[in-house]
């Protein structure tokens, strides 16, 4: 089955409404959960706000309602943090996107990388492993006039 625009709409395990879209879906067979998609968005209300992660490609498994990204991956959460990684898993039930081919952000604190990370946004926790940078830039306020 082949669709154009298609439109997927359900709730997470809090009852919190998510939206995937895409250019295109296909799914090769009905007895398959697998639904691969182009030009992907997808949106998820959390605590903060709502949150978006979008990719070029992926496949969405309607059983286990995990994402698998690639083509390159953007995630905008609440509070000001966008990132930006190769691809990406994203686990819509327990609001979880994971990667393990690199990863770089910003957020209020400043920029970050990593070759791996793990985003727990129930939790509002960032995990970044192997060769993790952070680059804090305080905030106006906080720092000394200098002059």
């Amino acid at each position: 089955m082949l669709m154009e625009s298609p439109r997927y709409r359900g709730f997470d395990s809090k009852g919190r409404p998510f939206e995937l879209r895409a250019a295109r879906a296909r799914q090769r067979t009905s007895a398959s959960p697998d639904v691969e998609l182009t030009t992907i968005a997808a949106r998820m209300t959390l605590a903060d706000g709502p949150a978006e992660i979008r990719a070029a490609s992926g496949v969405y498994n309607l059983e286990s309602r995990e994402l698998r990204t690639g083509g390159g991956v953007a995630f905008d959460a609440p509070k000001g943090y966008k990132v930006a990684a190769r691809d990406a898993v994203a686990q819509v039930d327990a609001q979880r996107v994971a990667g393990n081919n690199g990863i770089q952000g910003s957020g209020p604190l400043g920029r970050f990388s990593a070759q791996q990370f793990t985003l727990d946004l129930p939790a509002e926790k960032l995990v970044l492993t192997g060769r993790a940078r952070l680059h804090i830039t305080p905030a106006r306020s906080q720092r000394g006039s200098g002059r």
